[in-house]
């Protein structure tokens, strides 16, 4: 008996093992599976090199060049398995599709035929307590719907207080990430207009009712050198002398994330960052509490600084859903806001208009702004330049056309230098 345990534990008779089990797994799932290398230390320590899971075209849906996971001593507590570390490096997933079913159904439908297996999986409790990502890439590729998403992280190391992988909850110390990436590009998909998305006959309304909601805090985020990119198709091409809403791209952004948490589709947290848009726009500093639903982002207690500008107070964005609405930001998405002690440039503005770029003027604001951008009010404006200002509502409707822009000021007191005002009349 001791000579099988001693065996089993050379890597040469494991790998063997396993690439039998692989072999078997790649004939059920009609695709291939392989692993080069395993290294298993019976109930403490597993590592593996290489693995490979094509999809059903034979193209890579996951690659993990080594992977490394350290365990409890399983063998005296069974009924639960504490993973102390699980590091993972040189990992890309490719998920993808043109059609209306992903390149990884198949796998899911392997699963959804050996329910037994879930079973008993969740009759073992599972912990984790540190987690490392070294050179990690997800690209979720959607020409159906017509998006394509691509993220990336060069170094994760999250340590964990809590980890009920079962149950989804997850309470996390720390997370540390080092040039995180996230790149969305939007353009029209093969999905036909008329298109009704087919219920699978395989949901259940009852057992999706007792799956567990997914629950995380987060002490603390750190943000190093990341990057944010969105980009839509469009028949001009993109602008590279102003802000360009279809076309931009934020670097450098460093910061924080405290107390975050987040539970049935409400993401809060207090956030500490800043980063540069090639176009211009510098972002110093922006902390606010922030409040992220499927309907809505709020900033409160908002301090904002960019490169001539300090915005302070309240701004939330309402919107019915996130990714559509913010594709026609102007007309789709209603803004609240409101601005105290808050003093804003006309260089800054110009990043977005242009046409400013002559007026070199910095104004003091205060007030209160509702509605969309091509249709909203101000009131109680108080807005402030040299020895000139002007209180009141402002209304404008029509933006951004200028033909057609209609707006109504009503003034409770104003005072003008005409040499002040030159530049901007």
């Amino acid at each position: 008996m001791g000579g099988l345990y001693g065996i089993l534990h050379l890597s040469s008779v494991q790998t063997w093992i396993i690439k039998k089990a692989t072999n078997s797994l790649s004939k059920q799932l009609n695709t291939r599976v392989s692993i080069d290398k395993v290294d298993f230390s019976f109930f403490y320590k597993l590592e593996f090199q290489h693995l490979l899971i094509e999809d059903q075209q034979k193209d890579t849906l996951l690659y993990a060049g080594a992977a490394r996971v350290d365990l409890n001593d399983w063998f005296f507590a069974k009924d639960k398995i504490i993973l102390k570390y699980v590091g993972l490096e040189d990992a890309v997933i490719n998920a993808k599709r043109s059609e209306a079913v992903w390149n990884y159904q198949f796998i899911l439908d392997f699963l959804d035929k050996n329910p037994s297996n879930q079973k008993k999986s969740n009759q073992i409790q599972l912990d984790l307590k540190e987690l490392q990502l070294k050179n990690i890439k997800l690209n979720y590729i959607d020409r159906w719907i017509g998006r394509d998403m691509i993220a990336g992280i060069q170094l994760l190391n999250a340590s964990f207080k809590k980890a009920d992988i079962n149950q989804l909850s997850f309470e996390i110390e720390k997370i540390k990430l080092s040039n995180p990436s996230f790149a969305q590009r939007d353009y029209d998909g093969k999905r036909p207009a008329d298109y009704k998305k087919q219920t699978s006959k395989n949901s259940s309304p009852i057992a999706e009712q007792n799956q567990p909601s997914f629950q995380l805090s987060i002490k603390k985020v750190i943000l190093e050198n990341g990057l944010y990119q969105n980009d839509r198709t469009t028949k001009r091409a993109p602008y590279h002398d102003q802000f360009d809403g279809f076309h931009f791209q934020f670097n450098s952004i460093d910061g924080e994330l405290t107390n975050v948490t987040f539970k049935d589709d409400k993401l809060n947290a207090k956030v500490k960052l800043s980063g540069k848009e090639i176009n211009g726009l510098s972002i110093h500093k922006i902390e606010a509490d922030m409040n992220f639903t499927p309907r809505l982002m709020e900033f409160n207690n908002l301090d904002l600084i960019t490169n001539h500008s300090h915005i302070r107070d309240y701004y939330a964005m309402n919107y019915q859903s996130f990714n559509e609405d913010m594709i026609d930001f102007i007309t789709n998405v209603k803004i609240e806001s409101r601005f105290r002690n808050s003093i804003v440039s006309s260089d800054d503005i110009a990043i977005f208009a242009p046409e400013l770029k002559d007026w070199n003027k910095t104004f003091d604001v205060e007030g209160e702004m509702n509605g969309t951008i091509n249709n909203f009010e101000a009131r109680k404006l108080k807005i402030k330049t040299g020895s000139s200002y002007v209180n009141g509502d402002l209304k404008i409707r029509g933006i951004p056309d200028i033909d057609s822009m209609y707006i109504t000021f009503n003034t409770s007191g104003s005072q003008s230098n005409l040499k002040e005002l030159t530049p901007i009349v």
